[in-house]
């Protein structure tokens, strides 16, 4: 994913264009990751101990480094909920600049 990528579109079930904020990308046996949120939820985050939800799908990255077709993930496939979840939870518990 090119760093300076950090706003997508998505579409949401009812079909609406949502703004989403990217949090981090990863690559994991071969697959690429993008974990975001959407950005209509900061309206009622007051601080960052708020919670808000972060949606996780697999993506196909286009020539120029950037997020293309988003895939959901399996509900089912837990062998990747697992790694998603673990490379949350080491990008909370992490020092990083948001």
């Amino acid at each position: 994913m090119n760093n300076e990528e950090k706003y997508i579109t998505i579409i949401d079930e009812d079909g609406t264009e949502v703004l989403a904020e990217v949090i981090f990308t990863f690559i994991n046996e071969n697959e690429n990751f993008v974990l975001l949120t959407l950005t209509n939820e900061f309206d009622d985050v007051k601080s960052l101990e708020d919670e808000y939800n972060v949606l996780a799908y697999k993506y196909e990255e286009l020539e120029d480094g950037t997020i293309g077709n988003l895939i959901e993930i399996d509900e089912d496939d837990e062998k990747t909920w697992k790694v998603v979840s673990e490379m949350f939870e080491a990008f909370e518990d992490a020092d990083f600049e948001v």
